[in-house]
């Protein structure tokens, strides 16, 4: 979860990492430190807590120079959040600096070896340990060429590593070089003609670069100068690269006229839908085209079961996917948590097709259940937003959403992206099952309608849950209710709402806010209900009429032409009719906005949550 930039080339280093670790700060902003140096100017290793412009204040004024340089933002995992904590750490005989994105299992036994030797520690991570590590090992190498010496000390170290880690290391032997590994970890090279970079995804490359190479598990580059060379950690063969070549303005953000990435996010939902369908409808109009799946129709009408793995909102997305894809296809659907999947013995049918949801595609918890499914065998496809992650890699097939960078923390134009794109999978394979050529033209057009519509939604709720968040802005506590498509919806709105404002919140369905929940209904509690789908209107009113007959407050959700009496809510708002596989993400649009503007009453950081990163690379 936390972000690694470094450069090695022919410009100053110092614009170079700041740059980039900017555009990574949304995967921590615990503390920053950057070192830089080269073959004439010693290596200066430079920290500050918080965010990056502390680091920027505190750098400004020494004058750093350098052509090579490693930084990190962190999101704190062993240690506190104090500057000693903070990255690089520096081996006791100050030759080794190092950046890590990880968390080392085992590294308090490794600590109690090398404090035996006398090796002093001075912060509380597992970092400063492999850093302290790998110097003991060059300390026992000194036979071995300087160079060759550096890359075996990083190779003998990390054999004795458990855990995860995507790492850069300096050596001050070795002024011009880097050394890069990872495990579980992201870790990309970077490669333009005026110099080499290592970062935790592209984004840190900051559009400096069009060519990349995604380093797998196991795979160590070494960089010297302007050449670099992969090999296999475990066994030192050289590896042939595969260079790739990436869009620079998808993985660039720009916030343009908004005052932050929350905000144009939300409102760029539009925008991002419409790119997503780019060339995705069949030529008559009634199917989804969806090539990144690489499985024939006919493979697919043997798929009995489909099961969804995910984390957080791409959990949540699944969900109404699973919904709509039993609605329209006719296939049963499980969904389950990523995180907990690898930990249980889940009995699975020969028959069924998995995808893996991640909108970084780098989540540890979804990446490790991927791998998991391939290792019994089963046909394991990919939904992801980043193209090149390791999830989208992996899965060696799927389906990318191609929504353009994410870069506020809380999930917006990722989730609609993901339901908008399970939508997709809902119709195409609807259309290989039971569903008629002209349910299909129907379904294609409300889906090319639907940017137009989520753009007319969030006009429509702007200002309305702007004064809605003032009116409730002192509210600590907040149910949101739903029924069928819509309790994920609610799920999902209560998440922002907590990750945004810190208000807390909870989700039901909306049957069983009677069987215990209504025990915490008074007037300080504020309840938002999902009541825009039709069929099930007059219990959606009844749930209102129960929590307002406990003095409880309600803002409704509904549609128009599906009048709610007004003693059953304090405040209303309607949504324009959609098709209806379309009512989930048409109404998650004013939940994201009600968390967004209570956050800012609340004067809370809307891109960087506290305790929180974008891509969630530890377990």
């Amino acid at each position: 979860m936390c972000g690694i930039i470094s450069y090695i080339g022919k410009q100053d280093a110092l614009q170079i990492l700041i740059k980039g670790l900017k555009c990574v700060e949304y995967r921590g902003y615990d503390s920053a430190g950057i070192a830089i140096g080269d073959e004439q100017h010693p290596f200066r290793i430079e920290r500050s807590v918080g965010y990056i412009e502390n680091l920027i204040k505190h750098v400004s004024p020494l004058g750093l120079k350098g052509h090579v340089g490693i930084g990190h933002t962190r999101w704190a995992t062993h240690g506190g959040i104090f500057e000693k904590n903070a990255h690089p750490h520096v081996s006791n005989d100050k030759k080794f600096i190092l950046v890590h994105n990880g968390v080392i299992e085992n590294y308090a036994a490794l600590k109690a070896t090398l404090l035996k030797t006398g090796v002093k520690f001075y912060s509380d991570t597992d970092t400063e340990v492999l850093v302290n590590l790998i110097a003991q090992y060059y300390q026992q190498l000194e036979q071995l060429p300087t160079s060759q010496r550096f890359e075996e000390s990083v190779r003998k170290s990390l054999a004795e590593v458990q855990g995860t880690y995507g790492i850069v290391v300096i050596c001050t032997d070795c002024p011009n070089e880097l050394i890069g590994v990872r495990k579980s970890s992201p870790l990309v090279l970077g490669i333009n003609p005026d110099g080499l970079f290592l970062g935790s995804d592209v984004g840190a490359f900051s559009g400096h670069i069009e060519n990349v190479v995604y380093l797998s598990d196991h795979e160590m580059v070494h960089i010297k100068g302007m050449d670099y060379q992969i090999t296999d950690l475990m066994n030192g063969s050289v590896t042939s690269p595969s260079l790739e070549t990436i869009d620079r303005e998808q993985n660039t953000a720009d916030l343009g006229d908004f005052p932050n990435y929350a905000k144009k996010e939300i409102f760029e939902q539009g925008t991002a839908l419409g790119n997503m369908y780019l060339g995705r409808f069949s030529s008559d109009g009634s199917s989804a085209h969806l090539g990144g799946l690489q499985i024939t129709p006919y493979e697919l009408r043997q798929v009995e079961r489909i099961l969804l793995l995910g984390c957080g909102s791409s959990l949540y997305a699944s969900k109404i996917g699973a919904s709509l894809i039993e609605t329209y296809a006719r296939i049963p659907v499980d969904v389950e948590y990523a995180s907990e999947f690898c930990y249980r013995n889940a009995p699975l049918n020969k028959n069924t097709l998995v995808f893996v949801v991640s909108q970084s595609g780098e989540t540890l918890d979804t990446l490790n259940a991927l791998r998991e499914v391939k290792r019994k065998g089963f046909p394991t496809l990919a939904i992801t937003n980043v193209v090149g992650s390791t999830i989208a890699r992996e899965a060696g097939c799927g389906i990318y959403l191609h929504l353009g960078m994410e870069v506020g923390v809380a999930a917006t134009k990722s989730f609609t992206g993901q339901v908008g794109m399970l939508a997709l999978l809902a119709l195409y394979l609807g259309r290989m099952r039971d569903m008629s050529f002209t349910d299909g033209r129907q379904f294609v057009q409300a889906l090319q309608s639907l940017p137009q519509k989520v753009d007319e939604v969030l006009a429509l709720c702007d200002k309305p849950m702007q004064k809605l968040a003032k009116t409730y802005v002192d509210y600590q506590h907040c149910f949101f209710i739903g029924r069928q498509m819509l309790y994920p919806v609610a799920i999902e709105g209560a998440l922002k709402l907590k990750e945004l404002s810190y208000m807390h919140a909870e989700a039901y369905p909306a049957g069983e806010l009677k069987h215990g929940a209504l025990a915490l209904i008074d007037p300080s509690v504020l309840t938002i209900v999902l009541a825009t789908n039709e069929e099930v209107m007059g219990k959606n009113i009844s749930n209102m009429m129960e929590i307002k007959a406990r003095h409880g407050k309600v803002i409704a959700i509904g549609l128009e032409g599906c009048e709610i009496p007004q003693k059953a809510y304090d405040e209303v708002i309607y949504l324009p009719k959609v098709y209806p596989a379309l009512l989930p993400i048409i109404t998650v649009l004013p939940l994201q906005l009600f968390a967004y503007y209570l956050a800012s009453e609340r004067k809370c950081n809307v891109d960087k949550p506290r305790n929180l990163a974008k891509s969630v690379t530890v377990e």
